[in-house]
């Protein structure tokens, strides 16, 4: 319905043009001259107002179809249920080894995140709006840094994430969310620099691909429910 919204507007804009192209062909040549470049300046215009609305539009729309995908998901929910009241007891209350083995589909939310993020797809002002209390409740629980985050190698993308996110925040003068418990503070993982911000240790190449692949043979996480979500 939107398309047909977009491609109509853009044929009544068109059709202006060429309506009032056709008016000044009654007038000087001057006129028509100066009407012809009025057009076809205020043509392009119109229709770069038009495709940029309309990219907005969708890329809103995406933003949203995430959110949801993140609600829907059954052990998502669970998972953030568990940190929402870990979080409302300053991340002291406990979270058992098996809950925390069981947010696979929570960890895969947020790779998936970072794989948008990478790709330019999404922005990280926009991502930090939306996601950003769900991410570091849950990269700064102190449980989940033990039994989840630990595995480095399977988890690359997610401690890139909390690098890229991390000093975005810190840049941005946003609050630094569970400080408490920061993984920042895991001198194993990363090395802070004098202006505040921190490096990855371990960084190198490492595809989503291979990342997706490794995570699917993890028989703690199953992300075919998040899948069916989408």
């Amino acid at each position: 319905m939107r398309k047909r919204s977009v491609v109509f507007n853009l044929f009544i804009i068109v059709a202006i043009v060429l309506l009032v192209i056709l008016m000044a062909q009654f007038s000087s040549q001057e006129v028509q001259n100066r009407v012809t470049i009025f057009s076809a300046v205020f043509g392009f215009l119109a229709i770069l107002y038009q495709l940029r609305s309309d990219h907005k539009i969708k890329r809103a729309e995406f933003i949203y179809s995430l959110n949801d995908s993140f609600h829907k998901d059954s052990e998502i929910k669970t998972s953030y249920k568990l940190l929402k009241a870990a979080r409302d007891e300053n991340m002291e209350k406990r979270i058992r080894k098996d809950d925390c083995m069981a947010m696979g589909n929570y960890l895969m939310f947020f790779m998936i995140l970072n794989y948008l993020i990478d790709r330019k797809l999404v922005s990280m002002a926009l991502i930090d709006k939306i996601f950003a209390n769900k991410f570091f409740m849950f990269v700064n629980h102190p449980d989940v840094q033990t039994h989840q985050i630990s595995v480095t190698s399977i988890n690359y993308p997610i401690l890139e994430l909390f690098e890229k996110w991390y000093n975005y925040r810190l840049v941005h003068k946003s609050s630094l969310l569970y400080e408490r418990f920061c993984l920042s503070n895991n001198k194993d993982l990363f090395e802070r620099k004098a202006n505040g911000m921190v490096r990855y240790k371990n960084r190198k190449k490492f595809s989503f691909k291979t990342s997706f692949n490794i995570i699917l043979n993890r028989p703690n996480i199953a992300p075919t429910s998040f899948k069916d979500s989408q």
